[in-house]
């Protein structure tokens, strides 16, 4: 509280926040299978900040410069959707109290669970602050960097089938439950693919970006990295929850995520430093994305299907013959 650089550099963080308003209009291409447009705002954000933060170096500017960088990325791409939206000709912008009371009754366990994923994203840190040192928290927070950096990839799946399923809930049983373990099949082998490339060059790829002084940060990376599989994993569930209407369970969730996460960094924070916060918070999110999910009757089907991607069970269409004229046909 006492700090004014820490102020200073949260509010330019901040400034970022008012415009998620502009998420209306990514929604609205969703909705229209237009994800390429939100995929190409989200690409020309971060090539403008990257530019931006370049420059910064260059010049040598201070740390508030890079604070307000992450907002320069929500701006970019605020400016990108807003100026598409208007050339495709977008319905007139209006704001509705009925609608807004609606969406918040609706949303609130989203809400909710938000919070209880912020107290576990971000207690490491404060753990590691707590029990160790700064050093500690600057390795983790290099490891977290490294495995989040290709994460936009992920996100662009997700958005690309997330209007489909929702149409197929309504339509087709067998093939809602069969785009969900595509979408957790894709999720989770391709951030495999992409945890051992860490695991295997972590080191390297640290050595090269960071320098020497930051190798300790390997030894979380190696952990860390398979956080991302069952992190997007959850964040994929979010059709299905929405399609069977299981929100409330939501809350309970990730609130149970969150102290079994506080829990394991006392235990393993004072033994490993950044690799034992590393393990306690890909520890929290297997159990928030799979494990929990079986104990509750509502949510087993979906943890059922999360499963049966992973051991690409159901995930290929089948193939069966037509009686008329011998030729193959995908069911």
């Amino acid at each position: 509280n006492d700090d004014p650089m820490a102020i200073a550099v949260v509010f330019l963080c901040c400034i970022g926040s008012v415009f998620h308003v502009f998420d209306s209009l990514r929604f609205w291409f969703q909705s229209r299978y237009q994800s390429k447009i939100t995929s190409l705002a989200a690409l020309f954000a971060y090539v403008i900040t990257s530019a931006y933060k370049i420059i910064l170096l260059i010049l040598g500017k201070s740390v508030y410069w890079f604070a307000f960088a992450s907002s320069v990325d929500y701006i970019c791409a605020a400016v990108f959707l807003f100026i598409v939206y208007n050339k495709k000709g977008g319905p007139r912008l209006s704001f509705s109290f009925r609608k807004s009371a609606g969406l918040l009754k609706n949303s609130y366990p989203y809400i909710l669970a938000g919070a209880m994923v912020a107290v576990y994203a971000q207690t490491d840190k404060i753990m590691l602050k707590m029990y160790m040192d700064a050093a500690e928290v600057g390795f983790y927070s290099t490891a977290t960097v490294l495995c989040n950096i290709w994460t936009f990839v992920l996100s662009a799946i997700i958005e690309s089938l997330y209007p489909s399923i929702l149409s197929l809930h309504k339509t087709d049983r067998v093939g809602f439950e069969r785009k969900n373990r595509q979408l957790y099949a894709i999720i989770f082998y391709v951030s495999t693919f992409v945890s051992v490339m860490f695991f295997l060059f972590g080191e390297l790829a640290i050595r090269i970006i960071y320098g020497e002084a930051y190798l300790p940060a390997a030894t979380p990376l190696k952990i860390i990295t398979w956080y991302t599989a069952f992190s997007f994993l959850g964040s994929a569930r979010n059709a299905w929850i929405l399609s069977e209407g299981k929100q409330k369970y939501l809350t309970p969730i990730y609130a149970a995520a969150a102290i079994i996460n506080v829990g394991l960094n006392i235990l393993l924070i004072p033994i490993g430093g950044a690799f034992g916060a590393a393990l306690a918070s890909l520890s929290a999110q297997v159990l928030t994305s799979i494990i929990l999910p079986l104990f509750l009757k509502d949510l087993r089907p979906n943890a059922k299907l999360m499963l049966e991607a992973i051991i690409l069970k159901d995930v290929f269409p089948k193939r069966i013959k037509k009686s008329n004229d011998n030729q193959d046909s995908e069911v």
